[in-house]
C-alpha cells in the first residue's frame, strides 16, 4: 500500500485489518475467455477497499461463480498478486461461494443486480443452490424472505419473478398444454396472485415456501370467476376452456 497513513504490510498479512484502506485489483468482466489481462481482453481492472472483500468472488470456475459475476459481483484478479498472499491471507476473506446462506445474505444486500443477464437454466441452477438446505430456510424466516425476494421463481407463463411481490402463491397443475396470448392474460387477472410452474424444483420448494397446489377448475372458481364480468370476450371464451 502506498498511502502514507496506512500501516499495512502485505507480506505479513496485515491488510485484513478493518481500518485499512488499501485496495486490491479485481476483474469485473464476466466473459469466460477473460484472463484478467488488459492486453488480451477489454476487461477493466478496478481497485476496491479491503473492507469489501466479502463481496468479491474467487477466480474459480463453476456455475455459481459464473452466475455471480454475471449478476455484477467482482472477481479477484489473483494473477496480479503473490500466490501465497492470495491463498493464505486474501481468499479466506472473500465471498464463500460454496455456502448458500452466505451468498443469499450478500444477494439481499446488493440493490442493483443484473438478473436479466442470466439464462433460464442459470436461474434454475442458482435456485437449486440457494435452496440446498431447506431445513435451515424453514427455521429462519429472515433467510426465507430473502430467498422469496429474489426474481428467480419460474411462473406458469415461463417468466421469473420475486414471490415477495404477491400476496398469494400457488403451484398450478394444469392439463392445458397450448396457451394462447389471451389465455396467458387470464393468469394475471388477479394482480395479487402468482401461479408457479409445475416442475420438480417448485414442487420440492412448495412446503418450505408455503405454496398451495391448484388445478384448472380451482383456478377458475377461485381466481377467474370473480373477474368474469370484467373480462373481454376473447378472454372469456378462453376461461370457459378451463371447465371443459
Amino acid at each position: 500500500c502506498s498511502l502514507p497513513a496506512c500501516r499495512c504490510s502485505l507480506p505479513v498479512c496485515r491488510c485484513s485489518l478493518p481500518a485499512c484502506r488499501c485496495s486490491l485489483p479485481v476483474c469485473r468482466c464476466s466473459l469466460p475467455a477473460c484472463r484478467c489481462s488488459l492486453p488480451v481482453c477489454h476487461c477493466s481492472l478496478e481497485l476496491v477497499p479491503l473492507d469489501s472483500l466479502n463481496t468479491i468472488v474467487r477466480s474459480d470456475s463453476g456455475d455459481v461463480v459464473t452466475i455471480l459475476c454475471k449478476l455484477g459481483f467482482a472477481k479477484l484478479g489473483s494473477s496480479l498478486l503473490p500466490s501465497r498472499l492470495t491463498i493464505h491471507c486474501i481468499e479466506p476473506q472473500l465471498l464463500q461461494t460454496e455456502d448458500p446462506v452466505t451468498v443469499l445474505t450478500q444477494l439481499a444486500a446488493q440493490p442493483s443486480l443484473h438478473w436479466d443477464k442470466l439464462d433460464k437454466w442459470e436461474l434454475e441452477r442458482f435456485l437449486r443452490f440457494l435452496s440446498k438446505d431447506l431445513q435451515k430456510l424453514q427455521g429462519d424466516r429472515g433467510l426465507l424472505n430473502k430467498l422469496k425476494a429474489l426474481p428467480i421463481f419460474e411462473t406458469h407463463q415461463g417468466c421469473h419473478v420475486s414471490l415477495a411481490l404477491y400476496q398469494n402463491v400457488y403451484l398450478l397443475q394444469s392439463k392445458i398444454t397450448e396457451i394462447s396470448s389471451n389465455f396467458k392474460k387470464l393468469y394475471e387477472a388477479d394482480k395479487r396472485t402468482i401461479l408457479l410452474k409445475d416442475n420438480q424444483l417448485n414442487r420440492k420448494l412448495s412446503k418450505c415456501l408455503g405454496t398451495d397446489v391448484m388445478n384448472d377448475l380451482q383456478q377458475f372458481m377461485k381466481l377467474l370467476l370473480p373477474h368474469l364480468p370484467h373480462l373481454p370476450e376473447a378472454q372469456l371464451l378462453e376461461a370457459v376452456k378451463l371447465l371443459l
